[in-house]
C-alpha cells in the first residue's frame, strides 16, 4: 500500500478547523482571533524574533527565547496551540493558519471575503451594487476588496475563497488566440 503525502494546505486546515471548534466550545472566538492579530503584528515588527521562531534553522534555544517573548501575553490557549505548532515543527505554517482562521470567522459569522480585479477605477456605487448582488445570491454580507488592474484590458476577476471568476478581457482575448492557433 503507497504512503499518502498530506499537503500543507490540508494541514493548515486541519490545525484551523480544531482551534476554531475548541475555541467555540469555551466561547473564545475572538479572543482567538485577537491573539492571533497581536501574533502577526509582533511577527511582523521584528524581523529577529520572526526568523528565530518561524525558521526551522534556527538555534532551538533562541527559538524557544523568542517564542516565550512572542506569547507572553496570549491566551492559554493560544499558548498551548503555539507549543503543539513548535512541537510538531509546524510554526512555519503559522501566517496560513491565521488566515484560514479569519477566514473560517468571518464564514462562521456569515460574512464573505470576495477580491475583485478591475481593470477600472469603481465607484462607491458599482461597490455597492456588487455587494448587493453577491449578498442576494450568496446569503452572505460581503466584505469587499477592490483592486485596479489595468493589465486586464477590460472586465474584472472576482475570487471568493479559492474560486476565481475570470471575465478578463485579457483572458478572453488569450482564449480567442489559442483557439485560432488549434490549442485547447
Amino acid at each position: 500500500m503507497g504512503s499518502r503525502k498530506v499537503s500543507n494546505g490540508q494541514i493548515v486546515n486541519t490545525y484551523v478547523k480544531t482551534l476554531f471548534s475548541l475555541a467555540q466550545d469555551e466561547n473564545r472566538v475572538e479572543e482567538v482571533d485577537v491573539d492571533f492579530r497581536k501574533l502577526e503584528e509582533r511577527l511582523r515588527v521584528n524581523s529577529g524574533m520572526m526568523k528565530h521562531v518561524l525558521y526551522p534553522k534556527s538555534q532551538k534555544k533562541e527559538q524557544k527565547h523568542s517564542l516565550a517573548a512572542l506569547t507572553e501575553s496570549l491566551s492559554l490557549l493560544m499558548k498551548n496551540f503555539i507549543g503543539i505548532l513548535d512541537r510538531y515543527h509546524r510554526l512555519n505554517l503559522l501566517f496560513p493558519i491565521i488566515e484560514g482562521y479569519r477566514r473560517y470567522l468571518e464564514s462562521h459569522m456569515g460574512f464573505l471575503p470576495v477580491l475583485v480585479e478591475s481593470s477600472v477605477f469603481l465607484t462607491e456605487d458599482e461597490k455597492t451594487f456588487l455587494r448587493t448582488y453577491l449578498k442576494e445570491k450568496t446569503g452572505k454580507d460581503i466584505i469587499l476588496s477592490v483592486v485596479e488592474n489595468p493589465k486586464l484590458l477590460g472586465g474584472f476577476r472576482m475570487q471568493i475563497y479559492s474560486t476565481l471568476i475570470d471575465c478578463s478581457l485579457k483572458t478572453k482575448i488569450s482564449g480567442l488566440e489559442k483557439s485560432l492557433r488549434g490549442k485547447s
